[in-house]
């Protein structure tokens, strides 16, 4: 495993959104990211699917917590 980027999120799933569009944008081969907590890995997972990506980039997250 090779870590490419890290990019701030502040736990929010539209930042982290964001920041994986920032990512992809500069790595479009990865094929994962991870995710210190859960609503930011949704906001990934959000992401990753409007990209129609879905199997191809493994999301993970972290906590096992959700807010709302």
């Amino acid at each position: 495993m090779q870590i490419v980027a890290i990019e701030q999120a502040d736990w929010l799933r539209d930042k982290a959104k964001e920041a994986a569009e920032k990512i992809l944008a500069k790595h479009a081969n990865i094929d994962a990211i991870f995710a210190v907590n859960d609503e930011m890995a949704l906001g990934v997972t959000d992401l990753v699917v409007s990209r129609k990506r879905l199997g191809e980039i493994f999301v993970v997250g972290l906590d096992g917590t959700l807010t709302r």
